[in-house]
């Protein structure tokens, strides 16, 4: 986030702040209480007994009209009263009022309803808004300059948990029963959160493990090709965690008395794992839309040049079903541009040989092209790239060699799960390139995602560790406040 937008955002979290602070000053300083006594009794009957030993409060108004007692207060100084309505010394009601800084008054609990406190889950949704507002716009600025970038993934994970967030806010805003019972509903969440999603994930983990065993089954046993499988174990035991801790405290402190640490700090664990877990659901929940966009993009119509990012070819020197649908595709895009342009484009095959490769990858594409009918002078080779990387630094080098090459516009061909990792490494090296992506077998998406999941966590740590630490300074700062105002 640049500089200009992070001082917007502070000056507009200062002038929300001040704006709910005036609101208030203005009024939560007095607080009006309604009793419904009964149409048949007069005032003479009703008696009023205020029980405040530090002079907090001053009963500033009282009226009966139509059996209805109406009592406004107003805030002195800082402390606690009690008011109880009695009728012919029969008791009507009963209620605790607290006076705050700035003599702000509660009802009921310390952080109760006050005059004007709205305003608090009214300004906070403000504010959210805002940043959500700016997240996006960023995304969409960065995701027209180039999609191919890690900082996508990332601004589309935060776009997602803040849209949530939001969400959230605002049912509370609806419902709102005080910041008090609004925090409390907000941890307890979380419990729900686990209710529902437990189950989720635990079939999710199951399909995600099959579909990992195929995949070492038929492309090796490598740590990379278990990412799903390691990945799901950690989300599970993630959301199995506050359980766990909730049964050893249950064994060690009391967790049931509201006045004691116990069940706070129980509350505390479990608001904190399900925000991390949540907030990395929301980032993973990106990379999968974001791979998927990339995979079904197609590059506008207005292309030079078309790579063809080369893997293993068979024994015999023909390409195997995978390096054919990347061929493929490739050819179909051309055909697509040659129809709705007229412009042609040079394919170039790209690729080494391999030790146990009888012809380089790029040869073998280029074999298969000329097969199918393309002529010989409509493709140009690159046969030295030994991974995905050098495919792109080889044959962007040997593009801008040719006349006009410094200024082409360049696709790639690849398979539809490579596509998203493929622009990554090209952008990285400074290429701005558009891709395209073949069909494969579902097994090898599963844990494309989560690979790419992981690099963007590892690439954005600076943004991610930061995000989640806050997550654990609120959570920790709502259970402290829900702890301190029942000890009242």
């Amino acid at each position: 986030m640049k500089k200009k937008a992070i001082i917007f955002y502070i000056i507009l979290a200062a002038a929300l702040a001040a704006v709910t602070l005036a609101v208030c000053v203005t009024f939560g300083r007095t607080n009006t209480m309604q009793v419904h006594i009964g149409p048949d009794i007069s005032d003479d009957e009703v008696n009023i007994i205020l029980e405040d030993d530090t002079g907090s409060l001053e009963l500033t108004d009282r009226r009966l009209e139509d059996g209805v007692l109406s009592l406004t207060v107003r805030g002195v100084r800082q402390g606690r009263a009690f008011v109880s309505v009695q009728v012919s010394g029969d008791s009507r009601h009963y209620d605790v009022l607290y006076v705050h800084p700035f003599d702000i008054i509660t009802r009921g609990y310390y952080f109760g309803r006050f005059n004007g406190d709205p305003v608090v889950p009214a300004c906070a949704a403000v504010f959210l808004a805002a940043l959500l507002a700016g997240m996006i716009v960023k995304y969409r600025r960065d995701m027209l300059r180039n999609m191919y970038q890690y900082r996508n993934i990332r601004d589309m994970g935060l776009i997602l948990f803040l849209a949530v967030v939001l969400l959230g806010q605002v049912r509370q805003l609806i419902n709102y029963q005080g910041l008090g019972a609004t925090m409390q509903s907000a941890m307890s969440a979380s419990s729900m959160a686990a209710f529902f999603l437990l189950p989720v994930s635990f079939i999710a983990s199951a399909v995600v493990t099959v579909s990992n065993i195929i995949l070492m089954k038929r492309e090796g046993r490598t740590w990379r090709n278990m990412l799903g499988c390691i990945i799901g174990v950690l989300y599970c035991f993630g959301m199995l965690l506050p359980r766990i801790v909730s049964v050893i405290l249950e064994h060690t402190i009391d967790i049931h008395n509201e006045q004691a640490p116990g069940p706070y700090i129980d509350m505390a664990v479990e608001g904190i794992v399900f925000s991390i877990v949540f907030y990395l659901v929301c980032v993973l929940a990106a990379t999968i839309i974001l791979g998927v966009k990339s995979a079904r993009h197609i590059p506008k119509f207005d292309k030079d040049y078309i790579l063809i990012l080369g893997c293993k070819v068979r024994r015999d020197g023909t390409l195997t079903p995978l390096l054919r649908g990347r061929a493929d595709r490739a050819v179909e895009f051309a055909r697509m541009q040659k129809e709705a342009t007229g412009k042609p484009l040079i394919f170039v095959p790209s690729g080494g040989k391999g030790s146990d490769e009888t012809v380089s990858e790029a040869e073998a594409i280029r074999n298969y092209l000329v097969g199918i009918g393309i002529p010989e002078e409509e493709i140009m080779m690159e046969d030295r790239s030994t991974n995905t990387y050098d495919n792109f630094g080889n044959s962007m080098a040997l593009i801008r060699e040719r006349e006009g090459g410094e200024d082409a516009r360049v696709a790639f061909s690849t398979t539809n799960y490579h596509v998203m990792r493929s622009g990554l490494y090209a952008t990285k090296q400074g290429f701005l390139v558009e891709g395209i992506g073949s069909r494969t077998k579902s097994y090898f998406w599963i844990n494309a995602f989560f690979r790419e999941f992981i690099a963007t966590l590892q690439v954005h740590k600076r943004t991610h560790i930061p995000v989640m630490i806050v997550l654990v300074l609120m959570t920790l700062a709502a259970t402290f406040t829900i702890y301190w105002s029942n000890q009242f």
